[in-house]
């Protein structure tokens, strides 16, 4: 519940910053559970302030990404952006089931694959396998599409993984499974603008701008497990690394 839901008329605040914080404190307080703002006119009769007043509040929003609007449907709340750490991007699923975050997997493609067919850009993979299993996948929250992983698994290792294990926590599988304990993992981020086919598979114009994260991992005894690069798409998510 808002604390102060009124104007301050005798405030030196000027009256478009108390709207804003008024918005802040019922957007963060989940009071647009239909994720529907009021329009600048309900807004404008309920805090006797003008239209453009209201105007100027909305357009600060917007600009700071907490809104965004349909011509001829109105003001929306833009969701949250997925917080990705960094340190446990090996979890990602498990992170989002944490956060009561449901995602859809859906498997695009698995094939066998010569290792020399992988493009690895200027990584380094030390002894890899002939063959390697290729999967890739697209991860959905909410009907939106978010991450599309090409991933890469040494076929000598991780020559079961099928569809369906691919279709879930697909580390678990190898872990619990397989019985593969990973010990070294090296990872990088970099932003990208996504071409022609990752846009298509994201649902997304072709340049939008996104991370992607390479991955390698080794097993305990130093053998070569997996190549992979995930594209999250930069609108919905940033990444967080903490330092301590």
């Amino acid at each position: 519940m808002v604390e102060k839901d009124y104007i301050d008329k005798s405030s030196p605040l000027p009256y478009y910053v108390q709207l804003k914080n008024i918005l802040l404190e019922k957007i963060n307080g989940g009071e647009f559970a239909d994720g529907r703002l009021s329009s600048e006119h309900e807004l404008s009769r309920k805090y006797d302030i003008t239209v453009t007043t209201v105007r100027k509040t909305l357009s600060e929003l917007k600009n700071e990404g907490r809104i965004y609007k349909i011509k001829g449907l109105g003001t929306f709340l833009n969701k949250p952006k997925i917080e990705i750490d960094f340190s446990k991007y090996l979890s990602f699923g498990r992170t989002l089931k944490e956060k009561g975050i449901k995602e859809i997997i859906e498997v695009k493609n698995r094939e066998v694959v010569d290792f020399n067919q992988i493009d690895l850009r200027d990584y380094k993979v030390k002894d890899p396998s002939k063959k390697v299993v290729l999967i890739e996948r697209v991860r959905r929250i909410e009907g939106e599409s978010i991450v599309f992983e090409r991933l890469y698994f040494n076929y000598k290792l991780c020559s079961s993984i099928t569809n369906k294990a691919a279709n879930g926590f697909i580390y678990d599988y190898i872990i619990n499974n397989l019985k593969i304990r990973f010990s070294h993992i090296e990872e990088y981020v970099e932003p990208v603008n996504l071409n022609t086919a990752e846009s298509k598979l994201l649902d997304v114009k072709k340049g939008m701008a996104a991370f992607l994260i390479t991955k390698v991992s080794y097993t305990d005894t130093n053998e070569w497990v997996e190549f992979t690069n995930s594209y999250i798409r930069g609108d919905k998510s940033r990444l967080h690394v903490s330092i301590r």
